[in-house]
């Protein structure tokens, strides 16, 4: 979406270390932190059915 486009491409500024502001801190912040939950909770999904598949 163009929303993650913005964000990313003040990562990528940030990331650079050229112009980053604060607001683009806590975008990033909050960007990657869900991005990163979500990736944890489908990791521990697919842990959970993958052991009670081998339990049966």
């Amino acid at each position: 979406t163009p929303e993650q486009e913005t964000v990313f491409t003040g990562c990528t500024t940030l990331g650079e270390g050229i112009g980053s502001t604060m607001s683009q801190v806590v975008l990033c912040i909050f960007f990657f932190r869900k991005h990163l939950i979500q990736s944890m909770c489908r990791v521990f999904s697919y842990l959970l059915c993958a052991n009670k598949v081998n339990i049966n």
